[in-house]
């Protein structure tokens, strides 16, 4: 058993030698092939540094993907073909391409970079089959010509599953982008809606949490208080209605029993220091829990109501007043005539 067990600690330990070696040749050749490759067609540097910088003020980001998975496709085919062609291990990358494509350029993108690297990758073993390339890649015996077309055929069906599974996983994903898009702006058109509908509010409302802080403060508010939401926010709204706790207790207990919230009367001072007569109510806010999470108070200036109804008592007491003078001035004033009356009955009786 241990010599068992020897002989496959060294069976793996040559074949990541022979991985190691396989895998320093193919950089040599390949750091070959560029520095040849470079040293003959210095000017394609130029033209790639030209691109590049086209690139960088392209603003068509869709564009730029398909061109990068074009080469990509490109750059792993001449992998594979420098490398064993058919054997070649590099051919792996070309389903981290095509998983990859479904993340940028949709279904449609991915399905079709998974057909190029599939033509690409069955385009290098047809090349091998015919004697197209170096005599290292060819492929000549019938038995491994049987095999080439094995390994395309598994390898073509691979890529093909790979793409239609990323393109459904890309098509998931749109559409659920697209609803989730359709729910931000529903969700956002409605927070609109229901903030010009409470800034449209002439009335002043103003939202607290349990403890009585301010965390809401419409247009109206600020008018009639002349505060700003910057300067009363988180701070109790004891500062414009006083102590509201026997107020806040009778508002939720009218709540709890169905009936209609009672209104209360405050006196507030402005910042320039004009006194102003307020008339709020209680509500309580629920959350979507049902739990109440806050309240909200509603309340109107009754500083104008307030002035009429005091000129309109001082004007009932100056009426009051003129009535009781008329009262006492009348039997004064009447009292001459009947004098003369009764001086005028007396007269007439004696000469009768």
């Amino acid at each position: 058993m241990v010599a068992n067990f020897g002989s496959r600690g060294c069976g793996c330990f040559v074949v990541a030698d022979r991985i190691a070696l396989e895998t320093k040749r193919v950089w040599q050749r390949s750091h070959q092939f560029i520095q040849r490759r470079c040293s003959h067609h210095s000017h394609r540097r130029s033209a790639y540094r030209f691109l590049l910088r086209c690139t960088l003020f392209w603003k068509n980001f869709l564009a730029q993907a398909r061109v990068q998975f074009f080469f990509d496709v490109l750059l792993v085919t001449w992998l594979v073909w420098i490398t064993g062609n058919v054997t070649s291990p590099y051919a792996a990358l070309y389903i981290v391409i095509i998983a990859i494509s479904s993340l940028f350029v949709g279904p449609r993108g991915a399905m079709i970079t998974s057909v190029g690297s599939a033509v690409a990758f069955s385009a290098c073993a047809l090349a091998a089959i015919t004697g197209v390339g170096p005599a290292s890649v060819r492929i000549t015996s019938a038995t491994s010509v049987i095999e080439a077309i094995q390994t395309v055929g598994l390898s073509d069906v691979s890529f093909m599953v790979v793409g239609l599974l990323a393109a459904k996983l890309a098509e998931r994903q749109v559409r659920s982008d697209v609803r989730l898009a359709e729910a931000t702006r529903s969700l956002a058109n409605l927070r609109a809606l229901h903030e010009r509908i409470v800034e449209s509010i002439r009335s002043g409302v103003i939202t607290t949490d349990l403890h009585g802080r301010i965390y809401t403060f419409n247009a109206a508010a600020e008018e009639i208080t002349g505060y700003k939401l910057q300067d009363v926010r988180d701070h109790d709204a004891s500062i414009f209605f006083g102590d509201m706790t026997r107020q806040i207790a009778d508002s939720m207990n009218a709540a709890a029993n169905g009936k209609v919230s009672p209104r209360f009367q405050a006196d507030c001072l402005t910042p320039n220091g004009w006194a102003l007569r307020l008339g709020f109510s209680i509500a309580p806010l629920f959350a979507e829990s049902g739990e109440t999470s806050g309240m909200v108070i509603t309340f109107q200036d009754l500083t104008d109501i307030r002035v009429l109804e005091e000129t309109s008592r001082r004007q009932d007491r100056m009426a009051a007043v003129g009535r009781l003078a008329v009262e006492i001035r009348w039997p004064l004033c009447a009292a001459p005539f009947r004098c003369c009356a009764v001086k005028w009955t007396v007269t007439a009786s004696m000469r009768s």
